[in-house]
């Protein structure tokens, strides 16, 4: 009898503690989905929280301006020195939001558009920074790249993906995983913003993503990364096959910003000398020219700033900016790029409305 009650009592015990995970489980997935988006992904979640800020301090409505790129922009940009140019060249507030990202692909620019016009994030221009090898149909990587977790998606997410990314039923199964058992599709989210001890280096990124990404290697680091920078995109200018499906990712982004009345141009970021030679004439010539017929036909501009700067002291491997290299590039950009930009679409919404009014 005592055994028969103690293995009832554990069944019991058993069946209680799995309905309390199963129903954690269902609330912590409830709250990932709703209110505790962060968990799903803190990258977007604290650079939306950033700029949120920044809008609502500044003291009139501001100028917007977002970026969106790889890591060309997230170190060859400094937003402060951007707002500060523009606000005295404008004489107005400019909020900038640098989205550049280290290893984003084509897809990842789309999909944080996608979530910050969901968010309803309108800014008045968008720079969409387009880097020439990821428009080949040989790089080495996919499309998303590196791949992207499926975790970190919702549903609308998934639709926009989808509509690009080749491993759409990876990306559906990792989002099942973490709606059913979130402590575990969500784990590495979680550690990150709650324990970041545990992984110090992201705790300092996930810190930096929000503001200026200032750097300049230690030349060790430099002479290494510019040997890695020789290796890897010699190799892809070697096999460079221009591929209409990605020239199309970028043309979907486009499209979206049009369609949700944002002025946007196409930017292709500074390159030293010693890495524009690594890129054959004919494969820039080809790049150029799909470019130049991709701007046209979105009605968008083309700025092409990749000979702006030739000094290679200004790099740290020929492609990424210094911390002083990327200053001197940013206050060129708002004089002589963005300020003139936004003084015609300026002058072309003071048209619309007088068009109107008559």
């Amino acid at each position: 009898m005592r055994r028969r009650v103690t293995a009832g009592r554990a069944r019991g015990a058993l069946l209680s503690g799995l309905a309390a995970f199963l129903l954690g489980q269902a609330a912590l997935s409830a709250l990932v989905e709703t209110r505790w988006q962060a968990v799903r992904d803190p990258v977007h979640s604290t650079r939306l929280r950033h700029l949120r800020r920044k809008l609502a301090a500044a003291p009139s409505p501001p100028k917007t301006i977002l970026f969106l790129g790889t890591s060309r922009f997230e170190l060859g940009v400094q937003t402060e020195v951007i707002e500060r140019r523009l606000s005295a060249e404008l004489g107005r507030p400019v909020v900038a939001a640098n989205w550049g990202t280290g290893g984003w692909g084509l897809v990842r620019p789309l999909l944080a558009w996608d979530r910050l016009r969901r968010a309803g994030v309108r800014p008045d221009l968008v720079l969409v920074e387009v880097l020439p090898v990821l428009l080949s149909a040989n790089h080495h990587l996919d499309t998303v790249e590196p791949p992207l977790p499926g975790s970190e998606l919702d549903a609308e997410d998934l639709r926009v993906v989808g509509r690009h990314d080749p491993g759409r039923s990876r990306l559906r199964r990792e989002r099942l995983e973490a709606l059913l058992v979130p402590v575990y599709g969500h784990r590495h989210n979680l550690l990150r913003l709650y324990r970041p001890s545990l992984v110090q280096a992201w705790g300092r990124r996930l810190e930096h993503l929000a503001f200026d990404a200032r750097a300049t290697w230690p030349a060790e680091v430099r002479a290494a990364g510019r040997a890695r920078t020789a290796q890897g995109y010699g190799t892809q200018f070697g096999k460079f096959l221009l591929s209409g499906e990605r020239v199309a990712v970028v043309e979907d982004l486009l499209g979206s910003l049009r369609e949700a009345g944002v002025p946007a141009a196409l930017v292709l970021m500074p390159e030293g000398p010693w890495f524009r030679r690594l890129c054959p004439p004919g494969v820039w010539a080809e790049v150029e020219r799909r470019l130049t017929e991709l701007s046209a036909r979105q009605g968008v501009p083309l700025l092409n700033l990749r000979g702006w700067i030739d000094e290679e002291g200004e790099f740290n491997d020929s492609h990424h900016l210094t911390a002083e290299g990327a200053d001197r590039f940013s206050a060129r950009l708002a004089r002589d790029a963005l300020a003139p930009l936004l003084r015609r679409l300026g002058a072309g919404e003071r048209l619309a409305r007088r068009g109107e009014g008559s």
